[in-house]
């Protein structure tokens, strides 16, 4: 099986994240609530807690490993889109 991923959070919306099988590899203690919604189902919404700081390990488009940090915005969304 495989799990693909694209995340874009630049400001211009012009720099896809391309993320193949990801995993979390490290999960800050820190969390953080914050209101998620989901475009599969636009009307309802609700807290969720998440951790507010990862590490995440996936493949790129070229089938390479590499790893980065991601908080804020980017974190959220990286943890929403895996589960």
């Amino acid at each position: 099986h495989e799990r693909v991923i694209v995340i874009d959070t630049s400001q211009d919306r012009d720099t896809p994240r391309v993320l193949i099988n990801p995993e979390l590899v490290k999960l800050s203690e820190q969390m953080v609530d914050g209101e998620e919604g989901c475009l599969s189902v636009p009307q309802i919404s609700d807290k969720v807690p998440r951790h507010a700081e990862v590490t995440v390990r996936a493949l790129n488009r070229d089938g390479e490993v590499f790893e980065f940090d991601a908080d804020g915005l980017l974190a959220v969304c990286v943890q929403h889109e895996m589960d």
